[in-house]
């Protein structure tokens, strides 16, 4: 789903990058994707972890559509360049199982590391969401994100 947004629309013709990803933690799968495809972009870090506009952050901004985390590589992949273009049918399956893998399996296992190991929640997420958001969100929003995302893991 796109989501139109007002503005100015950037473009490289005036210097400055059409694409734009926001960004709460470093979004290193979409900056290495645009990297490896020379697509040019601009980074714009968020102090909160979420937008209303489309929820969850990354999620990238070309010319007046915002794109969520969810669609930015099938986005990319339509709109600039398509890696699996010169694929095999065979390529391509794997490379959808490796992508299955990696989104279900080792996100999963990441997440839960983060929010669902207590000792490694006080130790390093809280205390890291703590320096990152202001006051008093810092005192409130660690937790609330954590319930959430122990929700999350527990209904899987």
């Amino acid at each position: 789903a796109l989501y139109r947004v007002g503005g100015d629309s950037m473009d490289s013709s005036n210097g400055r990058d059409k694409v734009v990803i926001l960004q709460f933690r470093p979004a290193w799968d979409v900056q290495a994707y645009l990297r490896f495809c020379g697509i040019r972009h601009h980074i714009e870090n968020c102090s909160l972890p979420r937008v209303e506009t489309t929820g969850k952050l990354p999620q990238l901004r070309d010319a007046n559509c915002l794109i969520p985390a969810t669609d930015i590589f099938d986005f990319l992949s339509a709109k600039y360049v398509n890696m699996d273009k010169r694929l095999s049918e065979l390529e391509k399956a794997q490379t959808t199982s490796l992508r299955s893998l990696i989104l279900n399996d080792l996100e999963y296992a990441l997440q839960w590391s983060y929010w669902g190991d207590d000792e490694h929640y006080v130790r390093e997420t809280k205390k890291s969401l703590g320096l990152l958001l202001p006051f008093p969100l810092n005192m409130f929003l660690p937790w609330y994100m954590r319930r959430q995302a122990k929700a999350r893991l527990n209904s899987k």
